[in-house]
């Protein structure tokens, strides 16, 4: 476990470049390098709306814990949070497989997972950890989650606050930290109080702000790897999902639909 003596340096580097990101407009969080590519992307989205397939982008009419969100730009549907049973789309499949892969990890091990949402991958956990605990900051979602998937321990807390991590071998964070605003905050707690995490982010070009409007982090994989290392990790393991695929392989490239780590802090 990683000693909280360098937290106050690291927290301070993650606030300043937060704040330097704010004064750029358009896709404040990503390097200037990648930003053209983005904009590009965003323009040619613009251009093609209304050939968009729609149907990939409606989940269903469960707003509870899903929280819909309309980007006006594209005229399609977003959601905050899948929920099996109203997300009947390729996008629960993908979901679903990555908690898949983070089960063979965490058998018998005391396992937290970060931003839980309405819990059914928490409850997936719970077959196999020995103890299972989600977290998630919304009291809507973990309600839901305390309905719907009875087992595990799920608790209403903001991530970036020490304190609301439980003692645990091993963190799973899938399909977070780009909804974020301190993100960065959150990787430095994990690894403080986790010694391993897994982790999956979207790639900005499948998901990022301008496609969807809960999304606020536009990383690339390298800028995803820093910020990695500034938190602390010593290794970081790199997988993939494909665009449309399910299955996750070796190796992670800036054109796979998703990128799955392996960290160790």
């Amino acid at each position: 476990m990683s000693s909280r003596a360098g937290r106050p340096a690291r927290l301070d580097r993650a606030r300043i470049a937060l704040a330097s990101a704010a004064i750029v407009s358009t896709f404040p969080t990503a390097p200037a390098w990648y930003r053209p590519l983005l904009r590009l992307e965003d323009h040619a989205l613009y251009l093609l709306r209304d050939h968009i397939p729609t149907t990939a982008h409606l989940h269903g009419d469960d707003g509870r814990t899903a929280n819909y969100a309309v980007n006006d730009r594209l005229g399609v549907k977003s959601v905050e949070r899948i929920v099996p049973g109203a997300n009947a789309s390729p996008y629960m499949v993908q979901h679903v497989a990555r908690y898949v892969w983070a089960m063979a990890a965490c058998g018998r091990r005391r396992v937290v997972d970060l931003g839980s949402g309405d819990g059914y991958g928490t409850f997936m956990l719970s077959w196999v950890a020995s103890e299972a605990t989600g977290i998630d900051i919304s009291q809507v979602a973990v309600d839901a989650a305390r309905e719907s998937y009875a087992g595990p321990k799920y608790i209403c807390a903001d991530l970036t606050d020490p304190d609301s991590l439980p003692p645990a071998d091993i963190g799973v964070c899938f399909e977070v930290l780009e909804h974020l605003a301190r993100a960065p905050e959150v990787l430095v707690v994990a690894s403080e109080r986790l010694p391993r995490l897994l982790l999956s982010v979207p790639n900005p070009l499948v998901g990022g702000s301008h496609i969807n409007p809960h999304h606020v982090n536009d990383w690339p994989l390298s800028s995803l790897k820093g910020l990695l290392r500034s938190a602390g990790a010593r290794r970081i393991r790199a997988y993939h999902q494909h665009v449309r695929g399910y299955r996750i392989g070796r190796g992670a490239a800036p054109w796979h639909g998703t990128w799955l780590l392996d960290i160790r802090f």
